[in-house]
């Protein structure tokens, strides 16, 4: 039985509001990347969540501006 087929049993076996093929592949990936990484989910898409963040200021600030709002935000 393909992984898909067998996802959707589950679903309809716990019969619960929410409770999709997505949501639990979510769940799959969730605690995959954790155990892998040895990393909590949350701080591997806070981590995530800042490269973007600085990537997308370097397109509009120089390197020596980013290190200043870094080096100003660390202070606090």
């Amino acid at each position: 039985m393909p992984a898909v087929e067998k996802l959707d049993l589950c679903v309809m076996q716990f019969g619960i509001k929410g409770v999709t093929r997505t949501a639990i592949m979510r769940e799959v990936v969730r605690q995959l990347l954790e155990r892998v990484s040895e990393t909590s989910y949350a701080e591997l898409l806070l981590k995530q969540r800042l490269k973007a963040t600085l990537q997308q200021y370097q397109q509009i600030a120089s390197p020596k501006e980013v290190r200043e709002v870094l080096s100003d935000y660390l202070k606090d």
